[in-house]
């Protein structure tokens, strides 16, 4: 997922997370997509650092890049970039 917008953040169990985006290019463009502690070899820090990340990108209004362990599967977020505007 390349160049999407975050529209809203979800706070899950303690083991999972959702988010919104809009726009963007990729599969999962304009969709729900969950980040799974299991995607990042059950690294809590990793995932707290995801959360921070795209909670970051909402206040700003910044594009994020995501990068998932399965491109075509939305349910498999292990990674997120902030752009620059």
């Amino acid at each position: 997922m390349k160049e999407a917008i975050v529209t809203k953040v979800s706070s899950g169990g303690s083991s999972t997370f959702g988010f919104n985006i809009s726009g963007g290019t990729g599969t999962c463009s304009d969709s729900r997509i969950q980040f799974d502690l299991s995607a990042v070899n059950n690294d809590i820090d990793a995932m707290n650092r995801a959360y921070s990340a795209l909670t970051a990108a909402l206040v700003s209004n910044s594009k994020v890049d995501i990068w998932a362990v399965d491109s075509a599967d939305c349910n498999t977020a292990a990674s997120i970039d902030i752009l620059s505007s």
